[in-house]
């Protein structure tokens, strides 16, 4: 890599430190340290187009607005809170060029740092979990496994049929890379099952057959019926029996009084304030990152704690740290890039 690529690398561990600290202590992404490499960042892509031309910034602005795009759709799907997404896009203002024409990824190979930081998110929740499962001394509840199996059958078909199908739509356009990067492709699938049973309100029932239509045409076009979809079959059957497992522990109870703002009460503990009097108490959650309660909202709980209908302890959903997760994705794709020929 040329120095300014250095440069670029350099500043990109900086924010992945800095952004990774203020995520796990505060529990976001301060904007003023992401105002200031995203600066840092468009005066090195000047530097970029006066240095090597017009083509290299080109595919630099592709991969910023595919960032932009991905880091939007997760955030309307609730999945990623604001700063998250600012940080991602921020990150791929400071991605050097080069790594792209390694990848041999076209313009946009930053999709496989984001499966790599789901991977990455789903590694840490899956031995977390275990480890709260030994230190409550319990299993997941089995009856809830089992009053959910017509669900989870619906949702393990659907997720096989829409990774069949988007696997062919990517190997039909792009063979040649994920022939050789199979693991990309692996990545890709674990983090589509995640996202796709993380949204809640998708109506699984329209998006089988759209997915099935998908799956079967190009397929056909590829000519290719191979074994790899038996792969997919086991894959998503872990992925979502693991994710079962993780939901069991994806809360702790706290003393009302300790609640603050920003975080997010569980649905179960928003149903108990439906029968109070006390005036700005949060709507339903739905346990995501659009649920966070604000300072008023927290004034009001800590009222509710001392009304007819309070409570002492109220239920919230963990918050984890994603910022070290993206880190993490970004750092390994520079890395895995760096060591390509």
């Amino acid at each position: 890599m040329n120095s300014l690529s250095v440069l670029k690398v350099v500043f990109i561990i900086i924010l992945c430190i800095g952004s990774s600290y203020t995520d796990i202590k505060f529990g976001y992404v301060k904007n003023l340290y992401l105002l200031s490499f995203s600066l840092l960042g468009i005066v090195l892509l000047v530097l970029q187009f006066l240095l090597f031309g017009a083509e290299t910034l080109l595919d630099s602005v592709i991969s910023i607005l595919t960032s932009l795009i991905i880091s939007v759709i997760l955030y309307i799907a609730h999945i990623w809170a604001a700063g998250d997404c600012k940080f991602l896009i921020v990150l791929s203002l400071l991605t050097p060029v080069e790594l792209y024409s390694k990848f041999n990824f076209l313009n946009f190979s930053i999709i496989f740092a984001i499966a790599l930081a789901f991977a990455y998110s789903y590694i840490f929740l899956i031995f977390d979990s275990i480890y709260c499962g030994i230190k409550q001394k319990k299993i997941a509840d089995k009856a809830k496994i089992k009053s959910g199996m017509k669900s989870f059958a619906l949702n393990y078909i659907t997720s096989v049929c829409c990774i069949i199908a988007i696997d062919n739509i990517l190997l039909y356009f792009f063979a040649e890379f994920f022939i050789h990067y199979i693991f990309v492709l692996l990545a890709i699938n674990i983090s589509f099952v995640i996202l796709l049973n993380s949204l809640k309100h998708l109506n699984k029932r329209i998006l089988l057959p759209i997915a099935l239509v998908l799956a079967i045409i190009f397929m056909c076009l590829r000519q290719s019926f191979g074994t790899i979809y038996f792969v997919n079959f086991g894959l998503v059957f872990i992925v979502m029996l693991m994710k079962l497992f993780i939901s069991e522990y994806n809360y702790e109870y706290i003393n009302t009084s300790d609640v603050k703002a920003g975080m997010i009460i569980s649905t179960e503990t928003s149903m108990l304030f439906l029968n109070s009097r006390v005036k700005g108490l949060p709507d339903m959650s739905h346990e995501n990152v659009s649920d966070r309660i604000s300072e008023s909202e927290c004034e009001s709980i800590h009222r509710w704690e001392k009304s007819k209908y309070g409570s002492k302890t109220v239920k919230i959903v963990r918050k984890i740290p994603f910022a070290i997760f993206i880190s993490l994705g970004i750092v390994t794709y520079i890395i895995v890039g760096v060591m390509l020929n």
